[in-house]
């Protein structure tokens, strides 16, 4: 189960699988962290979506993405499949 910022990245990575609040308060988070303790159903549901989420991640792939993004941005073709797991 994650509860993050709603800025970044974070939402992007996180998906459906967490809850996000907002960053610009000073208690969004305790707030947000509290409900998955006090509502049993949004806990076990976020728990359920964080594993899947998480099953979907691995790390070959999580250092190919940066790489990729940079070779395009520098005008590469990225070799299909170096580096990827």
């Amino acid at each position: 189960m994650v509860v993050a910022s709603d800025t970044s990245s974070l939402p992007e990575d996180i998906g459906e699988a967490g809850l996000l609040a907002n960053s610009s308060g000073p208690t969004a988070l305790d707030e947000a962290m509290a409900r998955t303790v006090l509502d049993r159903g949004l806990h076990d549901d976020l728990q359920r979506r964080g594993l899947a989420r998480a099953a979907e991640l691995s790390w070959g792939e999580t250092a190919w993405r940066p790489r990729a993004a940079l070779g395009t941005a520098a005008g590469e073709s990225a070799r299909s499949g170096v580096g990827r797991t």
